[in-house]
């Protein structure tokens, strides 16, 4: 099952097909906790994951500086959902 996918179906169902109201911020919060978070969610899971695609979701913000990278993980007409990660880096004394 791809996790991001069944997320972003399930959620565009909720929705029906017209337009998102107000009320969309409430239904995404509903439909993801409804779904466990894999285990091993991180970098690594992200990578495997993006790497395993035959096709990647179209990358909307790939140069919005937000995230490193923001990674679209889901995509259609209406809605996108993406997974933000920054990098930290390590200091030195």
């Amino acid at each position: 099952m791809d996790y991001f996918k069944a997320i972003g179906e399930k959620l565009s169902a909720r929705c029906s097909y017209g337009e998102l109201g107000a009320n969309f911020p409430d239904l995404a919060a509903e439909v993801m906790a409804e779904f466990p978070v894999p285990a091993g969610m991180g970098i690594d899971y992200m990578a495997d994951w993006a790497l395993g695609r035959e096709r990647l979701p179209e990358q909307v913000n790939f140069h919005s500086g937000f995230g490193e990278p923001a990674l679209v993980v889901y995509e259609e007409p209406r809605f996108y959902a993406e997974v933000l990660h920054w990098f930290h880096p390590k200091f030195r004394s």
